[in-house]
């Protein structure tokens, strides 16, 4: 992965979503959570072909039993987080924690540049793409800046008069803009606790 490089995840679980999508953060890149794909095989395709046109290519993490919805059109680096899990246990980290660091006096090579973020996103910089429902034609891929997402926070806290000692709850599903921008931004911001579920059991 290539710092600041779109990233897809594609998952079918709160837990799994949350995790990676900050995992692609911590990465430097850039997180896409993509929208949940037909069940009509030409439908997907069509969905597939569009992700492809829109992020040139992505990585997609998804898990093993979900790579097969992603088969089909050439295009999609389909990662799964078996793999990414089996490749650190052979690169001797334990629990997400390096058994080898870096000496500060190490040359950086091709890889750790690559695995490495080149500089401090700034405001204006690009922080996540959010995928529309693509009810009214092909999905797109909504662009939303670092300063776009604090606004939010501050302008929503500020409304409803949030302060860190309330929870929430959430049932709206994680492709959603609004469930992004809120419990992602807003949570992480403020320490607060948010339980999230799916919307068939509320």
């Amino acid at each position: 992965m290539v710092s600041r490089e779109p990233v897809a995840t594609y998952f079918d679980t709160h837990q799994e979503n949350i995790i990676w999508f900050w995992s692609v953060v911590a990465a430097g890149g850039i997180p896409a959570i993509l929208s949940p794909l037909a069940n009509d095989l030409g439908a997907r395709a069509a969905q597939l072909e569009n992700v492809i046109q829109l992020l040139e290519r992505p990585i997609v993490i998804t898990s093993m039993g979900l790579a097969p919805d992603l088969t089909g059109p050439d295009g999609l680096r389909v990662v799964t987080i078996e793999s990414l899990r089996n490749a650190a246990q052979l690169n001797g980290k334990v629990d997400g924690t390096a058994k080898r660091h870096l000496a500060s006096s190490e040359q950086a090579t091709k890889r750790t540049k690559l695995l490495t973020p080149q500089k401090t996103p700034g405001r204006n910089d690009l922080a996540v793409l959010l995928f529309t429902s693509g009810s009214t034609g092909p999905a797109k891929a909504v662009e939303f800046s670092n300063s776009q997402l604090i606004a939010s926070v501050r302008m929503k806290s500020a409304l409803h008069g949030i302060d860190s000692n309330m929870n929430f709850m959430s049932w709206v599903g994680k492709c959603y803009t609004t469930e992004n921008v809120w419990t992602r931004t807003k949570t992480k911001s403020q320490g607060l606790i948010t339980l999230s579920v799916f919307a068939r059991f509320i």
